[in-house]
């Protein structure tokens, strides 16, 4: 029986294609603004040395974000102050994608963050300023909403003490908690969803100079931290801060938001393809 390599190799050829695209590597992203440019732009850590790398700028250079969340299917989202929406990012190429999201909330401004629960249904958007209040007082506010255009204001956030500004958050992806980091002192929290109160895990041992931050956890539970754009591990039981690699920082000032997700990878696949086209060329 005379066998046609021919078929053999296209069909293989496109099988790798098919497979290899849903090959993707998981990495933390960063949401900041790049050097000297200052367009706000999507960067990859390197969870090594702290240091980010640019994916890509999200577009629009008057877009104000805040805050950036990995739903289970892989979606990235921050909220966009200067439109006051939920954007929508492209993991593969770092830029805004889809149609702005309107939840009904206008007028939020100054840092703050936004998660999904485990079960990627609610979202959870945290900010320094509220509509109705004024912007010279201490307004801060805890939010859900939902991708399908709704949104409830929970309450402002505060602590023994009174209110406080959330300017990161995250969700445990085993037992739930949901921890938090502020600009007001040099501690881990854990926030209550349903109230906005906050409790004292311990002290970061690291002071945010900077009026921004951002919280993400891995899968397996560990917890990474940015403050002061640079990239800390947290322990999530006793509250302390480690920097990682030098502490000279990502390069990303504003460092407003991180999650981990995946970036597919398909010069892989293409790679794999074109090896197998190649025995087209060894065919009699």
């Amino acid at each position: 029986m005379k066998l046609n390599l021919r078929n053999l190799c296209i069909g293989g050829a496109l099988l790798t294609l098919a497979t290899g695209a849903l090959h993707a590597q998981t990495v933390l992203f960063g949401l900041g603004t790049a050097p000297v440019t200052g367009v706000p732009t999507t960067f990859i850590f390197d969870l090594a040395t702290g240091e980010g790398t640019a994916l890509g700028a999200l577009g629009d250079n008057a877009a104000q974000p805040f805050g950036l969340a990995r739903r289970p299917n892989n979606t990235l989202f921050t909220f966009d102050a200067n439109t006051d929406r939920i954007r929508q990012i492209n993991p593969a190429t770092g830029a805004f994608t889809g149609t702005p999201l309107d939840i009904g909330v206008g007028n939020l401004s100054g840092e703050g963050d936004l998660a999904f629960s485990l079960d990627g249904n609610t979202g959870y958007l945290t900010t320094a300023f509220r509509p109705g209040q004024p912007v010279t007082g201490i307004s801060p506010g805890l939010y859900t909403f939902t991708l399908a255009g709704t949104s409830t204001f929970v309450n402002t956030t505060l602590d023994s003490i009174g209110p406080i500004t959330v300017d990161g958050i995250a969700f445990h992806p085993t037992n739930g908690l949901l921890y938090a980091l502020t600009d007001a002192d040099s501690r881990l929290y854990t926030l209550n969803p349903a109230n906005g109160f906050l409790s004292p895990v311990g002290e970061l041992g690291v002071v945010n100079n900077g009026g921004f931050g951002a919280l993400a956890f891995n899968s397996s539970g560990g917890l990474f931290g940015v403050i002061n754009n640079r990239l800390h591990t947290i322990n999530t039981t006793t509250g302390a801060a480690t920097v990682i690699g030098t502490g000279f920082g990502t390069d990303f000032g504003n460092t407003s938001g991180a999650a981990f997700g995946q970036v597919p990878e398909p010069s892989s696949a293409l790679l794999v393809a074109l090896g197998g086209l190649c025995i087209l060329r060894r065919r009699r």
